[in-house]
């Protein structure tokens, strides 16, 4: 990312790919999928973002070509007010 301006989400989302891959840096240009993801990564994508402040979804993750068009689709997350509300871990009631 030498030299390119790049948004915000960008930058996050760039640095949770490179962080995930164990690659020392991801681009707006790059796709998740010719980076060699996969739906299991694709969630860890999803959580990691969202840690980070922003809301994306796995199919976001796995249809969109790059960074970029992952990041224009990005909308900021609402931070939980306390830990454990909607994050997916927890108990699960009966229906």
């Amino acid at each position: 990312m030498r030299g390119i301006d790049v948004t915000e989400a960008e930058r996050i989302l760039c640095g949770v790919l490179a962080d995930l891959f164990g690659i020392p840096e991801v681009g707006p240009q790059d796709g998740f999928v010719r980076l060699g993801g996969d739906s299991i990564i694709a969630v860890q994508v999803v959580g990691a973002a969202r840690r980070a402040g922003l809301r994306i979804t796995v199919r976001d993750v796995l249809t969109l070509p790059d960074v970029a068009a992952l990041a224009a689709a990005a909308r900021p997350s609402a931070r939980s007010a306390r830990p454990g509300d909607d994050d997916g871990v927890g108990p699960v009631l009966p229906t």
